[in-house]
């Protein structure tokens, strides 16, 4: 069964046949309601977790419910192996990858997020062949459309450039300066 069907009854009253509008208007403000979850969904912080830890290989740390451009998410701070602190968010719904950031480092970690897409180390690679200098600051995401990477890099002149990829065959798509990660 599909969990966005929303089931409406309508009443009718004995003997006249004629549908009580006003048991509908009662109903209908339930159709604003979420819908169940689907058997795949992710509705606890444990599994949450567990998802963003697969996804990673780190450990897990804090989950909580958040809701980011429309979409109820699952945020999960994960600890990466060389101390590295990521935010990962976890469409609710479905447990698949809204989103993984990391704005600190270190940076030396393996991380394959898309099977069959790029590579965090092959994404990386394409980002510093376009600009060369230190990464501070790292993303992939899901906008409403393919995943794509954003690197921050600094170049030897101090200037922070933004260069995004898709990940699905690392064609850079976007380079600018950048006064600020954002």
């Amino acid at each position: 069964m599909n969990s966005n069907m929303i089931i409406v009854f309508i009443i009718f009253r004995s003997g006249t046949m004629r549908t009580d509008f006003s048991t509908l208007a009662l109903l209908l403000p339930l159709s604003t309601l979420p819908a169940c979850a689907d058997d795949d969904a992710l509705p606890t912080a444990s599994e949450a977790k567990a998802a963003a830890a697969e996804r990673t290989d780190g450990t897990p740390g804090d989950a909580e419910r958040v809701r980011e451009d429309g979409h109820d998410l699952w945020e999960v701070t994960v600890t990466m192996p060389n101390g590295a602190s990521l935010e990962v968010l976890l469409f609710a719904e479905s447990g698949d990858l809204f989103e993984i950031e990391d704005q600190a480092g270190p940076f030396d970690y393996a991380l394959d997020p898309l099977p069959g897409q790029l590579t965090y180390a092959e994404a990386a690679a394409v980002a510093h062949g376009v600009v060369d200098g230190v990464r501070v600051a790292w993303e992939v995401k899901y906008d409403d459309g393919p995943y794509f990477y954003e690197f921050y890099i600094e170049d030897a002149d101090a200037q922070l450039w933004e260069v995004k990829l898709w990940a699905e065959d690392g064609e850079v798509f976007a380079t600018e300066p950048k006064d600020a990660v954002d």
